[in-house]
């Protein structure tokens, strides 16, 4: 069963239907691991977010090898730190939550990079540092409303959930889901469907709903 970061999912749902198709073809086929662009980033942030200073973290990138990823990352620090400026709230500590959809056929994994305290609620928070796409705004709540009621039936889940743009520092929270949650059910059977459709064209049989094979690491 593929598995999907949410970083990962956000740019399949913002493609259109031919290159949308295209990389849910490629992603169905078996693979391990995969090399994650921002991990490096992920990892500097939570630092950051925990106090440690910002001229540090720009000297701890001289050590990743890719200059492309470098420079995303000292960027992605300097947006971060400048964000976190205007937004001082307490760190907090967030699980990871994993949902499968309902036709059974993926999994989107939400794993928080950090956690903050908003205007006295509790916001678990995702890091997009990706130039392209641009995120729209409904997409991005609608896909967050399918995470929700998972951290709802948690125990000491948050109470919100948020994807932060570090390109335009813009926090996308979720909120109230109530004008979203149909258009996040329709995305993620859309999504299923075409799983379904590449299944029965290679001959496989898709996964019958109840099945739950682990998935696989990686977005």
């Amino acid at each position: 069963m593929p598995s999907f970061g949410i970083s990962a999912f956000l740019r399949i749902v913002h493609m259109n239907d031919r290159p949308q198709r295209t990389e849910l073809r490629r992603r169905s086929a078996p693979r391990e691991g995969g090399y994650d662009f921002h991990s490096s980033l992920r990892r500097l942030c939570r630092r950051l977010v925990a106090g440690e200073p910002l001229e540090n973290l720009l000297a701890a990138t001289l050590a990743i090898a890719q200059p492309p990823e470098r420079r995303s990352a000292q960027l992605g620090l300097k947006r971060l730190n400048a964000w976190r400026i205007l937004n001082p709230g307490a760190v907090l500590e967030c699980h990871a939550v994993t949902v499968r959809s309902p036709g059974e056929t993926f999994s989107v994994n939400f794993t928080p990079n950090f956690g903050l305290r908003v205007e006295d609620q509790a916001v678990a928070i995702h890091v997009w540092n990706t130039a392209a796409p641009r995120l729209e705004q409904r997409l991005v709540r609608a896909v967050l409303s399918t995470i929700q009621p998972t951290y709802h039936a948690a125990d000491n889940g948050p109470d919100d959930i948020a994807v932060l743009c570090l390109r335009t520092m813009r926090l996308i929270r979720l909120g109230n889901a109530s004008d979203v949650a149909d258009l996040g059910r329709v995305m993620f059977a859309n999504v299923d469907g075409i799983f379904r459709e590449i299944a029965a064209a290679s001959g496989e049989a898709p996964p019958a709903p109840g099945d739950h094979p682990a998935p696989p690491p990686g977005e």
